[in-house]
């Protein structure tokens, strides 16, 4: 069972106190400590039926927001599976019945309880299952996820991007912090501030298309940038992240006569990589998507605006510089066994993101493919003793990354094959992901899972969907596949979208009382999901658009 947090210390926890169970007086028990680990062996020598399951599940459904999104309930979850699986009663529909009951809230975005506990249960109980067992648990999360469907708004991914580029005044310009007492020390702080801004910058950029406050905001903020590249005392120097005036002026589009651009900061701070390094390689996450973000953001700069020569011979020069950069970035990570996630920025996910915004990713291939078997989270390859369900989450990013440096046609055919792994993957346990994205914690079960797995790696799923759509080597069987996936991945995002027109959270930790577990996850889970809405849209016709975070020259 999950360490127990400050809500279950120094008493004993109560569940007829918590949930009333008194109809379940005579089949289950209704009053037990939590702590007590003999409470399957007390219950031993009771004839417990299947019938007191279904009382069991009518006595839940009763429960308010709260009392589900408490831990006790879901100990007492955890208790109950138990105490069937003692008994022997576990039969596929029972087992359907507790995945339905763990995954709780979690995908209602205007729950006001959140699950956080839930995946704990969750991974608990799936850790000591059969394959069987695990397949009836996964089917009981997807009907929770089908009933949310169901009840949810029906919106298309255009009218998604336009209700969340409506809403960012509400989230664009939250400040990036950490916990004191947080591993990173300050440098990181400023430059996960510059890299969230990038992230918001390129949302805006890539949703031009579909969202005309998008447009009417980007051609303000690029056409103060040209100024500055035409006149070059209006640049300021950047020190740091940016100022509260600064957001204001990126979430709002306003000109103000002497406000420094957002582009500028990005343009400035990316040059900034001596931030932090180990042994040569650099030691800052932040800094490397602000590098990523930043090649993308001028390539679509320079897709679509009219620029002067000028304009466009200085773009293109600080193009090829941040080029050079990622590909030295790349050059300077080391494969060897001293390098590990806990020491240096360069964690697989920055690794293989990298490695496919590289114009020469060939030198990160190679290491990316060794970096990702040192750590049995991190096995994608099928090649290697892997956990599919383990590697699901970021399989269609490193899938990319590989399909991207294919040279010949019988490696990018290879590639594609993995792809359409890869895909299928995603899918299948996604519903699991987004309980885990609504829960607080860090990795946790067999399967290493944390809450931010979800949404940086949506993207990377649609893209890889919609290039799988364009794949002319698929036969009608595997379109209809796709198109089919597709379609329900389009769905399940627009489902997850607020009244308000954001996305909902990661949970706070702890208690109550404590801080958000990511205390700026507004201002990455709302522009990653942008971005991954871009992909799902049926009838876009910009390549940009279409492939969102990827830059669709990179997959060509």
């Amino acid at each position: 069972m999950h360490q127990k947090g400050a809500d279950g210390r120094g008493c004993a926890l109560v569940v007829g106190a918590v949930l009333c169970l008194a109809s379940l007086a005579k089949d289950l028990p209704t009053r037990f400590d939590f702590h007590d680990e003999s409470l399957i062996q007390k219950y031993d020598a009771r004839d417990i039926t299947s019938g007191a399951f279904e009382n069991l599940f009518l006595t839940f459904s009763g429960l308010s927001a709260a009392e589900r999104d408490s831990q006790a309930f879901a100990d007492y979850l955890e208790h109950a599976y138990r105490l069937a699986e003692k008994k022997h009663l576990l039969t596929d529909r029972l087992i359907r019945r507790f995945g339905s009951l763990i995954a709780g809230d979690s995908f209602d975005p205007n729950a006001k309880g959140f699950g956080r506990y839930s995946r704990y249960t969750l991974e608990n109980i799936r850790d000591t299952a059969t394959k069987k067992q695990q397949h009836a648990l996964d089917e009981g999360v997807r009907e929770q996820m089908m009933r949310q469907l169901a009840r949810s708004p029906h919106r298309t991914p255009r009218e998604a991007i336009q209700k969340l580029v409506a809403s960012m005044p509400d989230w664009s310009n939250e400040k990036f912090t950490r916990r004191a007492d947080y591993f990173f020390g300050t440098p990181y702080i400023d430059s996960w501030e510059l890299a969230m801004d990038s992230l918001a910058v390129l949302f805006l950029l890539k949703a031009r298309e579909v969202s005309p406050e998008a447009r009417s905001i980007s051609d303000h903020f690029v056409g103060r940038w040209l100024e500055t590249l035409n006149h070059p005392e209006l640049a300021k120097p950047i020190h740091g992240g940016l100022t509260d005036e600064e957001r204001e002026y990126l979430k709002a589009g306003l000109a103000k006569a002497n406000a420094p651009d957002i582009l500028d900061k990005i343009d400035q701070g990316a040059d900034r990589t001596e931030n932090r390094h180990h042994d040569g390689v650099i030691d800052s996450s932040p800094i490397i998507y602000v590098h990523q973000y930043r090649n993308l953001i001028l390539k679509e700069i320079l897709r679509s605006f009219d620029l002067s020569p000028h304009e466009s011979a200085v773009v293109k020069d600080r193009l090829e510089k941040n080029e050079t950069e990622l590909t030295d970035m790349l050059a300077r990570f080391k494969k060897g066994e001293e390098t590990t996630d806990e020491i240096t920025g360069f964690n697989l996910y920055a690794l293989e993101t990298t490695v496919l915004a590289a114009r020469d990713g060939s030198q990160g291939l190679a290491a990316m493919r060794h970096y990702s078997n040192r750590h049995p989270r991190y096995h994608v390859d099928s090649e290697f003793p892997a956990d599919a369900r383990a590697a699901a989450p970021r399989a269609p990013g490193y899938r990319l990354a590989e399909l991207a440096h294919s040279l010949t046609p019988e490696e990018r055919a290879v590639a594609v094959q993995k792809l359409k792994r890869a895909s299928t993957d995603f899918m299948e346990h996604l519903p699991s992901l987004l309980v885990h994205a609504r829960g607080w914690g860090m990795h946790w079960g067999k399967s290493q899972w944390a809450p931010y797995f979800a949404s940086p790696n949506e993207p990377f799923a649609a893209v890889a969907q919609r290039l799988l759509m364009q794949e002319k080597s698929l036969t009608p069987e595997e379109r209809h596949h796709f198109r089919k996936e597709r379609a329900f991945f389009a769905r399940v995002m627009t489902m997850l979208q607020k009244d308000d027109g954001t996305f909902a959270l990661l949970a706070v930790s702890g208690n109550d009382e404590g801080g958000k577990a990511y205390p700026s996850c507004a201002a990455w889970v709302n522009t990653l999901k942008g971005l991954t809405l871009l992909s799902l849209i049926d009838d876009a016709e910009s390549p940009s658009t279409q492939f969102g975070i990827v830059d669709p020259d990179r997959l060509r």
